[in-house]
């Protein structure tokens, strides 16, 4: 399950836009020693709306793996032609 909201704030920067984003999700394979919930914390600028953009979030888990965190810091793009 996942859930997402994000809002595109008014303005350009760079003749793009700003757009922050919390995403939560839940993986449960009905198994309670597998269950993870991550936020996600993250920032796209969209650049050319969809055809055009780049994306940074940060993962927060609330797992740990062999005692460490197990946060990821994720940078995509998107270019379509």
């Amino acid at each position: 399950m996942g859930v997402q909201l994000g809002d595109l704030v008014p303005g350009t920067v760079l003749t793009g836009r700003l757009q922050p984003v919390v995403r939560f999700q839940r993986q449960d394979k009905q198994n309670k020693a597998f269950e993870v919930n991550t936020v996600n914390l993250g920032l796209n600028f969209l650049l050319k709306g969809h055809a055009i953009n780049f994306k940074a979030d940060y993962a927060i888990n609330d797992r740990r793996v062999s005692g460490e965190d197990v946060d990821t810091f994720r940078f995509q793009t998107q270019l379509v032609f």
